[in-house]
This record gives structure tokens, C-alpha cells and sequence, in this order.
């Protein structure tokens, strides 16, 4: 178990820190629903849903009211402990809120991330319990494109050694992975 952890963590770094350099821009599409609270300072929210091309996410959203305005900030918790951040300022209307995030970096996988998404957050804002839907669409740009999440699901190799492969497939024209490199 420890050499699958370390050839994990290997190949994770690898993966990492040869793809996102360079990488494009991919389309995101995303869909979140959760509950939150609400009161005239602002609203947090948590929620969990689809992050596409990401999977199955968790997402944290903060508003704070200024003026006119909502100021938002989105985080998105990716399976692998990775995450993803970004903000946008939208004018303030009841019951939906509307707008274009910019992407603005993360952690892990994601850090140095950039990209934007339209969205549409729909929430009964002015009560205090907030249940929310969020969807939108946009692109992820560099940092954030070719992330892998291992999980224990896919090829099993036995503690004894042995032999055995892991086939990673890429889209066409990602700078930094040649196709066919061994891995191991």
C-alpha cells in the first residue's frame, strides 16, 4: 500500500508540475445546489454539485453586499484536496443574481489557475435560511486543465511487486505530456 501511496504521489507531481505550465483552456460547466444562511450583512453558503470537467465537488460562495452591489467569492473543493477560487461583483437583485466570475488562482492542482464562467445563482436573499442553486459555464485556463484524481477504484497491484500498467489518456495537444511515456 505504501509504494501504490508513493507511486500515487509520484505520478500526482509529475502530472502536475509537467502539464500545468503549459496548459489551455478547457470549457467548465457547473451545477450546484446546497442551503446556507442569510441576514443583511451578507450570505455564506455550502453546497455540493458537478464541476465538469472537475466531477463531483463541494462548493463554499460568500456575498457581501456593497451599495448596489453583491460582492461574491466562490471556492470550490475539489476531490483531491485541491481548490479553486474565484470572485465576482454583480448588481443586487432579489431572489437570483447573475454575473461573470473570474477564476483567480487555487491550491494544489489548481494553483495559478485562471479562467472565467457566467453564472446564475437562484436563492431567496433577505431570509435567513438560504437553500441555493448555482449553475453556470465558462473556461478554465492554465493550472487547472490536465488534474488527475487516483483513487483506489482503478488498478490494484499486489504489496509483494509485480507487474503491471496505468494507462492515462489526454486530450489532443496538451503541452508537456508525450503520449505513451511510461510511467513507473
Amino acid at each position: 500500500m505504501h509504494s501504490q501511496r508513493s507511486a500515487i504521489f509520484a505520478l500526482t507531481l509529475f502530472l502536475s508540475a509537467g502539464i500545468t505550465l503549459h496548459a489551455q483552456s478547457t470549457a467548465i460547466a457547473i451545477s450546484f445546489t446546497g442551503t446556507g444562511n442569510g441576514s443583511s450583512a451578507g450570505f455564506l453558503l455550502n453546497g455540493t454539485g458537478t464541476f465538469t470537467p472537475l466531477g463531483s465537488t463541494r462548493i463554499q460562495v460568500n456575498g457581501t453586499p456593497v451599495g448596489a452591489s453583491t460582492s461574491i467569492s466562490f471556492e470550490f473543493f475539489v476531490q483531491d484536496n485541491s481548490t479553486l477560487a474565484a470572485e465576482a461583483t454583480v448588481t443586487t437583485t432579489p431572489g437570483t443574481l447573475t454575473g461573470t466570475a473570474t477564476i483567480d488562482g487555487g491550491t494544489g492542482a489548481y494553483a495559478g489557475a485562471t479562467g472565467s464562467f457566467t453564472f446564475t445563482l437562484t436563492a431567496p436573499f433577505g431570509s435567513q435560511i438560504l437553500p441555493f442553486t448555482l449553475t453556470g459555464s465558462g473556461q478554465l485556463g492554465q493550472g487547472a486543465i490536465c488534474g488527475y484524481v487516483l483513487d483506489n477504484g482503478g488498478q490494484a497491484f499486489p504489496a509483494t511487486g509485480g507487474t503491471g500498467s496505468v494507462n492515462i489518456t489526454t486530450a489532443p495537444d496538451v503541452p508537456g505530456v508525450s503520449p505513451g511515456l511510461p510511467v513507473g
